[in-house]
């Protein structure tokens, strides 16, 4: 993702939606209505393209025990929550 982990954690409570969730170093893990969703996010170096610096995390996320219609809702959320315009 083109972000840093500080701005990914900034935006992760709206993910989270009121949902409890922990942080143990670069692992988070929030629960859902069943099952929950472990993140791992590792910084990587940033992207130049000529003078402009654009930060990287990837951002790794598995999804235990979480139903296939909650997983869709779950992804729709983290998708609209970290969605940048452009334009």
């Amino acid at each position: 993702m083109g972000l840093t982990v500080e701005e990914f954690l900034r935006t992760f409570p709206a993910v989270a939606g009121g949902r409890p969730w922990q942080r143990r170093g670069k692992t988070l893990r929030l629960e859902l209505d069943e099952g929950h969703v472990v993140f791992r996010l590792l910084p990587r170096p940033p992207r130049r393209l000529g003078s402009l610096e654009v930060p990287v995390t990837r951002v790794e996320l598995r999804l235990e025990g979480v139903p296939p219609q909650e997983a869709a809702a779950f992804l729709s959320r983290f998708q609209r929550c970290y969605q940048r315009g452009g334009g």
